[in-house]
């Protein structure tokens, strides 16, 4: 009964030494460092091997905000040991150099290092190290609520939220848990050209732990980002945005993007989030699923525009380059959308490259598009899988080796309708003035008579739509 006492004792001693946990999830550091004069668990010995610490334990990322250090830095009551040849837990303290201030974080590496409690630990033998990276949120104000969302100013605070994202830990260092939503919002215009070197800026979010918060732009421009991973996918501002994330009200300016595939000026890729009210003006560059302002959306755009230079192989779109699912209303693209690989399917287009089981309308293009393959057109290369383009037109010279339109390409299983193609000319074989090749419906369109055919001719009826005069086209504004 005494060793049983004994033992309990000297385990309420080492439990009083380690860290206690404040309210709000927040650290107190007091008892670091201290050591115990009670036995440790089992009987007093000598330590001759500790087991090694689990990745996660032995080199942890804390982040702080203020005094509230979170997650919560995880230092072990006891650690497995070899003591007097036999395995034990043995119940320790952690000794810290530096050791953090809990009244005032300094961001910087700390070590703590194990003190067994009641042990010898034998010559030679190391005890085990913990090394902790301590960074500071420190100075965005906010707290990260839709009321109060945390509040970005700098560039550096920008990266600090990529890192957070593309760790998974967003909202863990911000709310506590991985549940609660976290609101950002831009509080002026950023420069991103000190990330520009080497391969550049490091997307927010990525094909494992995509954005799933809210970032709202709040009007405000962001230049300068560069981006050069010609061999990498998920490329852009926002590298992926996922369920339930939205991006809006935020402009990206004088920026070149170059990825592989699923490229875009904000957004690499769009996975059941939304982009609202964004635009690009500058370059992007990849191979496939590449568009000005999203590479490929399965969520939703709305009211965002493009006015940079959009170069790709395949799935290539002035605003988006694949939507498989997703919609795209209220966008418009100025800039020039070109497919520079010679290729079966080059699916090109002024707003989008294609769509499949998606939606396109409200939209329109101003800009030159050209396709090294078949399906161009000056709204959507592509309409397959019962989507719909509704109340769009393009202006700009359309021009791909077949299957080329004024307003699609190709049209399978699917519908344009109410769209209007103002072309100067289109060119190619099989071309149309509103659609190139039909097996969908095609309902109340119309097309600027005076297009040029170039390669073939204008084969009439509903792939050509209602003639427009330039008067009548001019009268209508």
């Amino acid at each position: 009964m005494k060793t049983i006492h004994k033992r309990l004792a000297a385990a309420l001693v080492a439990l009083a030494l380690v860290l206690g946990v404040l309210p709000g999830g927040g650290l107190t550091l007091t008892a670091l460092g201290q050591s115990g004069d009670e036995p440790a668990l089992g009987a007093s010995g000598l330590i001759t091997a500790f087991e090694p610490l689990a990745a996660g334990v032995a080199d942890q990322k804390i982040w702080y905000m203020g005094t509230w250090l979170n997650p919560a830095l995880n230092l072990p009551e006891t650690l497995e040991a070899t003591v007097n040849g036999q395995s034990a837990p043995v119940a320790v303290t952690w000794r810290g150099d530096p050791a953090i201030n809990p009244d005032k974080p300094a961001a910087g590496l700390y070590i703590y290092t194990a003190e067994p409690t009641g042990h010898t630990v034998a010559a030679g033998v190391v005890a085990p190290q913990i090394r902790v990276l301590l960074d500071s949120m420190a100075d965005m104000a906010g707290a990260g609520t839709q009321r109060n969302p945390l509040q970005i100013t700098t560039a550096a605070q920008l990266a600090e939220i990529a890192a957070l994202v593309n760790e998974g830990k967003l909202r863990t260092a911000v709310h506590g848990n991985n549940r609660t939503t976290v609101y950002l919002k831009l509080m002026n215009d950023l420069s991103l050209s000190d990330y520009s070197d080497g391969e550049g800026w490091v997307p927010i979010g990525n094909n494992t732990n995509g954005f799933t918060d809210v970032f709202d732009g709040n009007g405000k421009v962001i230049e300068h980002l560069n981006i050069t991973r010609p061999a990498e996918d998920y490329q852009g501002l926002f590298g992926r945005v996922a369920i339930s994330g939205t991006v809006k009200n935020l402009g990206v300016e004088n920026s070149l993007v170059e990825g592989k595939d699923h490229v875009g000026g904000v957004a690499g890729d769009v996975s059941s989030g939304s982009i609202e009210g964004c635009y690009n003006t500058g370059m992007v560059i990849g191979a496939q699923h590449v568009g000005g302002v999203v590479g490929s959306n399965n969520g939703s755009i709305e009211g965002c525009y493009n006015t940079g230079t959009v170069t790709g192989d395949q799935y290539v779109g002035g605003v988006a380059g694949y939507v498989p699912g997703g919609s795209i209303a209220d966008c418009y693209n100025t800039g020039a959308v070109t497919s520079s690989t010679s290729g079966y399917e080059s699916r090109v287009g002024g707003v989008a490259g294609s769509v499949d089981a998606g939606s396109v309308s409200g939209s329109y293009s101003t800009g030159a598009i050209s396709g090294s393959g078949f399906k161009t057109g000056g709204v959507v290369g592509e309409v397959t899988g019962g989507s719909s383009v509704t109340h769009c037109y393009s202006t700009g010279v359309v021009s791909g080796t077949a299957v080329v339109g004024g307003v699609a390409g190709f049209v399978d299983g699917s519908s344009v309708e109410h769209c209007v193609a103002l072309n100067p000319s289109a060119s190619g074989s099989g071309i149309g003035r509103v659609v190139g090749m039909n097996t969908g419906t095609l309902t109340a369109n119309a097309a600027f008579d005076g297009m040029t055919a170039i390669g073939d001719i204008f084969p009439g009826g509903e792939r050509d739509g209602a003639p427009l005069t330039a008067d009548a086209i001019q009268t209508d504004g």
